[in-house]
């Protein structure tokens, strides 16, 4: 249940798009134009339960919440926070609704491909210290995570595109840092180094693709997209290794050494 400050953001808010609305309709002969409806989404993703139970199941203990939106546009995204436990010095964040509608693959991609890869969610994992909960939370330096989040489970939605292993995006033009005390400024993603983590089935059974969301500097995006081949394995390689990844090797480190700096 929503506490009173979230009830008065949503109030102002709704009644924000009441007047955003009724003026619409004024300028439409009186009737809200259909595009405008097209803007509202349901409160909830059809994942919800899904991806909670697949948090609890792959990552015991730690209590579960949610940051909420409140108003959404084409589809709802909340972000899921799985608070670290004694043997997991880690929060574990993820997207729920970015599956809720089917992303845009190429036209050329076999229908099995497209099946297996059309909805997906994002993960990241944040080091216990991070702060997620009290006053601070709300300052960019720690509060990115969660925005650039959303904005990549929005993005394959509102550009008609997809999201799938090896992909990046930037969020600026140029390129800017996310926030002022890290100089990361973009996301690769790519599916985890643990067969367990990599998809989940969700709602009438859908297989949903979970994609670890990984903050990288400018250098080694531009090291990626240039690599006369697999630019995207070639920086994996050169992030982690070539053997096994543990888990704890995603842990967001802001001040982590530049892989492809001169």
């Amino acid at each position: 249940m929503a506490d009173k400050n979230e009830q008065e953001q949503m109030k102002g808010m709704f009644e924000k798009l009441a007047e955003l609305m009724s003026s619409a309709a004024e300028k439409n002969g009186g009737k809200v134009p259909e595009e405008m409806f097209d803007m509202l989404t349901p409160a909830e993703s059809l994942n919800t339960d899904y991806i909670g139970d697949f948090l609890d199941e792959q990552f015991p203990g730690g209590e579960i919440t949610v940051f909420h939106e409140l108003l959404s546009e084409k589809v709802h995204i909340d972000v899921f926070i799985k608070e670290p436990a004694q043997d997991r010095p880690y929060y574990v964040i993820m997207t729920s609704g970015m599956s809720d509608l089917p992303m845009t693959l190429p036209e050329d991609f076999s229908d099995k491909f497209k099946a297996a890869h059309e909805r997906a969610e994002l993960m990241m994992f944040l080091p216990r210290d991070w702060h997620i909960h009290d006053e601070d939370a709300k300052e960019d330096k720690w509060f990115w995570c969660i925005r650039a989040l959303k904005s990549a489970a929005r993005y394959p939605h509102l550009c008609d595109t997809w999201i799938g292993h090896g992909h990046d995006i930037q969020f600026t033009e140029p390129v800017e840092p996310f926030a002022e005390n890290t100089k990361l400024c973009a996301l690769m993603f790519a599916y985890p180094d643990c067969e367990r983590l990599m998809y989940l089935t969700g709602h009438e059974g859908m297989r949903i693709n979970v994609y670890m969301a990984i903050p990288i500097y400018e250098e080694e995006m531009l090291y990626k997209i240039g690599f006369d081949g697999d630019g995207s394995t070639e920086l994996l390689c050169k992030l982690f290794g070539e053997d096994d990844v543990p888990l704890e090797a995603y842990i967001v480190d802001i001040n982590r050494k530049n892989c492809c700096a001169e």
